[in-house]
């Protein structure tokens, strides 16, 4: 079993915020997911969400934050909304951490869409001259790490991802050796993509057969080392051993994604110090939406963790692009902090030509830690998250 080194610096997730189809906030996401966490892939609920459309559900954002804002895109409010639970949860007071050492780690996928196509609309109607500049300022991909930075005061590490589905693994990667590398104490790190109902659609004609389908999402953490959090007497979930991001090289095969998987998930064992089986659940967060291989690769790279339980939120909340990764993340905190695996329902097999279903309760997990894995045809991740 491999030892904890003592120059490792330990780095904390204090606060999660969820924000999805099921709901804000964490009670919604657990009622959602625990109903039947574990499913095989002939699952009559695969391609169903509990959520129904996919989207978010109407909020108001003076719930979250008292800043008074003329506009906001629908990415943003989400992201704020996301944000505010994660700092919420984490009890952080706004003059505990100095703002310079505060950071911000933030991924999209498809950035603030719905702005940029409302501008565009009104440029053409109207002309150059009468397009309006508070749309043009909400329509980059990184307007929304502006506005979270201002509004939580986010003074240092600063960086905005945009990839591919997992680009969310990244801006976690990112945050993690900020953390390490002491150029912050505190870092807000996650993803959010929050397209139209018409996007939706659109993109719901290129889902892989049996995967779920697209929707909005947005998922934050907040990362803080071990010494900042003491200092402020704070509490912590759990401990984010290890982010590692591996590209695929192009290879679009199942096996040069396995290779790439596999590659990814030695890496974070290594560099979490963590032995295999120390792991007690896996969360997946593949890019079997849109890439039919993704799935047998994760298949072949979890065949060393035959015994774990495998579970996912995207069967409860849908695709939710560069929210996937951290939201599964989060799902795996809270889960770790509880300290039991979900309750699953598997498939047994036939009967008398009658699938047979069996429902497990919650039950003490094995191990106590928790991998979270991804992968696309460009890029294989994966987290090793410990308990306390």
């Amino acid at each position: 079993m491999p030892v904890r080194s003592s120059e490792l610096v330990r780095v904390l997730v204090s606060g999660i915020g969820p924000a999805t189809c099921l709901g804000l906030g964490m009670d919604e996401l657990e009622e959602g997911v625990s109903e039947a966490s574990v499913v095989r892939e002939t699952s009559p609920e695969r391609g169903r969400l509990r959520g129904g459309s996919g989207l978010i559900r109407e909020f108001d954002l003076a719930q979250f934050v008292r800043t008074q804002r003329p506009y906001l895109d629908p990415q943003s409010r989400a992201a704020l909304a996301a944000a505010t639970m994660a700092v919420q949860s984490a009890g952080v007071e706004p003059d505990e951490v100095n703002p310079v050492r505060r950071g911000l780690s933030f991924a999209t996928i498809l950035g603030n869409l719905e702005t940029q196509a409302l501008f565009e609309r009104l440029v053409d109607e109207k002309g150059m001259r009468l397009g309006s500049p508070v749309l043009f300022s909400h329509s980059y991909p990184n307007s929304t790490n502006s506005i979270l930075s201002i509004e939580f005061r986010l003074r240092g590490h600063n960086q905005n991802f945009c990839g591919d589905l997992l680009c969310g693994a990244q801006a976690l990667e990112s945050a993690l050796l900020a953390l390490r590398s002491g150029r912050a104490d505190l870092v807000l790190a996650g993803g959010a993509d929050v397209v139209a109902p018409a996007l939706i659609s659109l993109l719901s004609r290129d889902v892989a057969p049996g995967s779920p389908p697209p929707a909005q999402g947005a998922a934050m953490l907040v990362l803080e080392t071990q010494d900042a959090l003491e200092r402020r007497e704070g509490y912590a979930f759990c401990e984010l051993c290890s982010v590692a991001c591996c590209g695929t090289a192009g290879a679009a095969s199942v096996e040069g994604m396995a290779e790439a998987l596999c590659r990814a998930v030695g890496q974070a064992l290594q560099e979490g110090q963590v032995w295999e089986g120390d792991v007690g659940i896996v969360f997946l967060s593949s890019g079997s939406t849109f890439f039919v291989h993704a799935a047998e690769a994760e298949r072949r790279a979890l065949a060393r963790f035959s015994q774990v339980p495998v579970t996912t939120a995207k069967h409860f909340v849908g695709e939710t692009f560069a929210a996937g990764f951290p939201l599964e993340c989060i799902l795996a905190a809270d889960l770790l902090n509880d300290g039991f695996a979900p309750p699953r329902v598997t498939f047994e097999g036939k009967r008398g030509g009658i699938e047979f279903w069996v429902e497990r309760e919650p039950e003490p997990m094995m191990g106590d830690c928790a991998l979270v894995i991804g992968c696309t045809t460009h890029l294989a991740a994966a987290a090793v998250l410990r308990a306390l």
